[in-house]
């Protein structure tokens, strides 16, 4: 159910198209490990780009082949403890980064 979601908008690849991150309402805010969609609108319907499980996400100053990274934070603790999820071409998704950065 949609209603269910808060509804974030954001063009990720810089083509004048908006992206959508969702968040279920009855996930606390910074307090527990939630579930964060990425979706595009494409041609065909709506495409799943990642499904990123963290407190809260950030849309990173670097991008990954055009498309901006997302900050996944986790630690409660630690504020500057995030996981950097960067576009794979190959698999047509974010993916957390295990290797080097591409600009």
């Amino acid at each position: 159910d949609i209603e269910s979601y808060m509804i974030f908008d954001i063009d990720l690849n810089g083509d004048g198209l908006l992206e959508y991150i969702l968040k279920r309402k009855n996930c606390g805010q910074y307090t527990k490990i939630c579930t964060f969609l990425i979706i595009a609108d494409r041609n065909d319907g709506l495409s799943l780009l990642s499904e990123i499980n963290a407190r809260h996400i950030m849309i990173g100053d670097g991008k990954s082949y055009g498309i901006k990274n997302i900050l996944a934070f986790k630690n409660q603790i630690n504020a500057y403890d995030f996981d950097i999820y960067m576009w794979s071409p190959r698999e047509k998704m974010y993916t957390l980064n295990v290797g080097e950065i591409r600009n």
